[in-house]
């Protein structure tokens, strides 16, 4: 440093700093309010995690400049972007919303049959919403004297796969005729 330091003193270091070729000037700040839902989604900026409040919300003091913001939650997709950091005499608000990686399968039927979903056994309940990742599935439904029912589907973000099994009997009736009242 240019200067002697001394004990017992306060010191003020101000930095103008460079990350790649952006430059943060720490003379000037601003106040950043971040709403993000999920609200227990991780906040990342600059590569640094970021706290949020029970309302997802993260409200920080940030020096004059561009920051990369990323925002990831389990079953949702990430989002990045970047934010800039340049007005001292407001807060700046940012919202951010994931977008589900989810969707539903919900498959009509009588309840006696048997689920299963990429060969894992499943419970099944009739018409009741299975929650799933977006992505394709091989569905198999096994009812008592049917041939299975088998099915390749896509599940999409956010939308409801709706089956209604026609279920092919695999059972015979048989009519027996006797004469003389023969049991």
């Amino acid at each position: 440093l240019p200067c002697e330091i001394e004990k017992g003193r306060t010191y003020i270091l101000k930095l103008n700093a460079t990350l790649g070729n952006r430059v943060y000037d720490s003379g000037r700040k601003q106040k950043m309010i971040l709403q993000v839902f999920p609200s227990n989604a991780k906040v990342e900026i600059n590569g640094m995690s970021m706290s949020l409040d029970r309302n997802g919300i993260c409200e920080q003091e940030f020096s004059f400049g561009v920051y990369d913001v990323m925002v990831s939650a389990s079953r949702y997709h990430t989002v990045r972007k970047q934010i800039e950091i340049n007005d001292p005499n407001k807060a700046q608000h940012f919202n951010i919303s994931l977008k589900q990686a989810f969707g539903w399968l919900q498959i009509s039927g009588s309840g006696d049959e048997k689920l299963s979903i990429d060969g894992r056994p499943t419970t099944f309940v009739p018409n009741k919403k299975i929650e799933l990742m977006s992505g394709h599935y091989k569905v198999l439904l096994e009812k008592p004297l049917h041939q299975p029912y088998e099915r390749s589907i896509e599940v999409q973000d956010s939308v409801v796969c709706k089956i209604e099994p026609r279920f092919v009997a695999n059972y015979r009736e048989l009519e027996f005729k006797v004469y003389n009242e023969a049991e």
